[in-house]
C-alpha cells in the first residue's frame, strides 16, 4: 500500500483537516477512501480531505504519516497532482488521453472564475433548453459525440469562440451574456507532435440556459456528422466513457443520479423518507406527516400495482426520494420528495421529479398532482417551473398551501 496522510492542521469550516493520498494510483486512493467511508466529495482532484477526528482511524487502517511537503513532492513526482486556484474544485485527473493533436494528461476542474483569456486556446459549452435537454454534435475529427466547442480564432474572446462555434455546429444563436464559466480542462502535452503549447494549455468550459423550448438545430459545418437534443439519460448513453464526463457530472450532478425502484417500508427508502417526515416535522412544528387525517402514503399506496417509490443514488450514496400514488383510473399523485441537505441545490429535485413523472407515465397516468407548504417555496418554485398550474386541495392536506396538477404529454 502507498498511502499517505500528513497531520491535520488545515483550517477549513471550523475544523482542522489532513490530506489523504496516494503516489502509485487513483483508484487505489479511492478503493482505500471507500474503504473507510470518506465521503466521495472530501475528493478534491488529487486527495481526500479528512477531518481530524477521522485522522487516527485512517493510520490505524495503515495510511503512513508525512509531512505536507514530502506529501506534494510525492505527488508531482508520480505524476498524479492536480493544480488548481484556490476556490475551485478538483474533479480527476485524465492521464494519457489520446487526441488527433496528440497524447495529453488532462485535469479536469471546476470553476466559476474563467482562466486567464490569454492561456486559453479553445472552448466548449454545455447548452441546455428549459426541457432540460443539451445540444451534442458528433465530431467527424474525433469521431464521438460532445458539445459544441473548438478551437479560438485570432482577435476572439473565450465566450466569443463559445458563441461562434455553437452557431457554426448547431445553428443555435446564443446570448454571449448567459453564457457562464463552470470549468476547464488543462492539458499537458505528453508528445513531440501535439500542437497545444505550454503557454496556452486551457480548454474554457462554459454553460448556458435557453428560456424556451431548444428549436431546430443545423447540419452543422462540414467537420460535424450529425447534431442532436437529448435528455441526460441519452447523454450519459453518448459520451459517459469519455475523459471530460467527471466533470460534466460535476457541472451537472444529475448526470450521476442513479434511480432504482426502493420500497417505503425498508432500506434506504425507508431511511430518507423518515429523514424528509423529521424534517417537515420541525419545518412545520410538529406536523406528523402519518397522523390519522393526513393523506396516506405507506407501502399500500407507493407500490404495485398502481405506485411505485424510487430512491436515487449520487457517488453511490442514498441521496433523494419519490413516490407515485394512485389517485383514479388516469390520476396520480407525487408523495414524499426529498433530497438530502448536501446534495441541494445541484439539479437533483428536478431529475427526479422528471423520473417520477416518466414512471407515472409507465404506470398509465395522465394527470399528476402534488403539493407542498408555505415554509418550502424553493419546491413550490420548481413546480410551477416544471409546468404545474394551480388548483383546490384535491387531497385535503390540512397545512399544504399549494396544490399543483399537470398533464403528461
Amino acid at each position: 500500500m502507498t498511502l499517505w496522510i500528513d497531520e491535520p492542521i488545515w483550517p477549513a469550516h471550523d475544523r482542522l483537516f489532513s490530506h489523504l493520498v496516494s503516489d502509485t494510483s487513483y483508484a487505489e486512493l479511492h478503493e482505500f477512501a471507500r474503504g473507510q467511508n470518506l465521503h466521495p466529495r472530501s475528493f478534491d482532484g488529487d486527495h481526500y480531505d479528512v477531518p481530524q477526528e477521522r485522522w487516527q482511524q485512517l493510520v490505524d487502517a495503515g495510511a503512513a504519516l508525512t509531512s505536507g511537503v514530502d506529501l506534494a513532492r510525492r505527488l508531482n513526482a508520480s505524476g498524479l497532482r492536480l493544480r488548481k486556484r484556490k476556490g475551485d474544485r478538483g474533479v480527476s485527473r485524465q492521464r494519457a488521453v489520446p487526441f488527433p493533436n496528440g497524447t495529453s494528461d488532462v485535469d479536469l476542474v471546476a470553476a466559476r472564475e474563467p482562466a486567464r483569456d490569454d492561456r486559453v486556446f479553445a472552448a466548449m459549452v454545455f447548452v441546455r433548453d428549459m426541457r432540460g435537454r443539451f445540444a451534442v454534435v458528433y465530431s467527424i475529427r474525433r469521431a464521438e459525440w460532445g458539445c459544441p466547442g473548438g478551437w479560438r480564432e485570432p482577435g476572439e474572446s473565450p465566450v466569443e469562440n463559445a458563441v461562434r462555434e455553437t452557431l457554426e455546429e448547431t445553428g443555435l444563436v446564443i446570448d454571449p451574456r448567459r453564457v457562464v464559466p463552470c470549468g476547464y480542462e488543462r492539458f499537458t502535452p505528453l508528445t513531440d507532435d501535439n500542437v497545444i503549447v505550454p503557454e496556452r494549455p486551457y480548454l474554457q468550459v462554459f454553460r448556458t440556459e435557453l428560456d424556451g423550448e431548444g428549436g431546430q438545430l443545423s447540419d452543422g459545418d462540414d467537420g460535424i456528422r450529425e447534431t442532436r437534443w437529448v435528455d441526460a439519460d441519452e447523454l450519459t448513453r453518448l459520451c459517459s466513457d469519455l475523459f471530460w464526463w467527471p466533470l460534466a457530472v460535476e457541472i451537472y450532478p444529475e448526470l450521476g443520479l442513479e434511480l432504482r425502484v426502493g420500497q417505503v417500508d425498508q432500506g434506504d427508502g425507508r431511511d430518507l423518507v423518515e429523514a424528509h417526515i423529521a424534517e417537515m416535522r420541525e419545518l412545520y412544528e410538529g406536523l406528523e406527516l402519518n397522523a390519522e387525517g393526513m393523506p396516506p402514503a405507506g407501502p399500500g399506496e407507493l407500490g404495485p400495482p398502481g405506485g411505485t417509490l424510487l430512491v436515487g443514488y449520487l457517488y453511490g450514496r442514498p441521496v433523494c426520494v419519490g413516490g407515485v400514488k394512485r389517485l383514479g383510473a388516469d390520476a396520480c399523485e407525487i408523495k414524499r420528495m426529498y433530497v438530502v441537505p448536501w446534495a441541494r441545490r445541484r439539479g437533483i429535485a428536478r431529475a427526479l421529479l422528471r423520473a417520477l413523472e416518466d414512471a407515472a407515465r409507465s404506470l398509465g397516468y395522465r394527470v399528476v398532482r402534488l403539493d407542498t407548504g408555505h415554509r418550502q417555496p424553493g419546491a413550490q418554485a420548481l413546480y410551477e417551473s416544471e409546468g404545474y398550474l394551480p388548483i383546490g386541495n384535491f387531497n385535503g392536506h390540512p397545512t399544504a398551501t399549494f396544490f399543483g396538477e399537470k398533464r403528461l404529454r
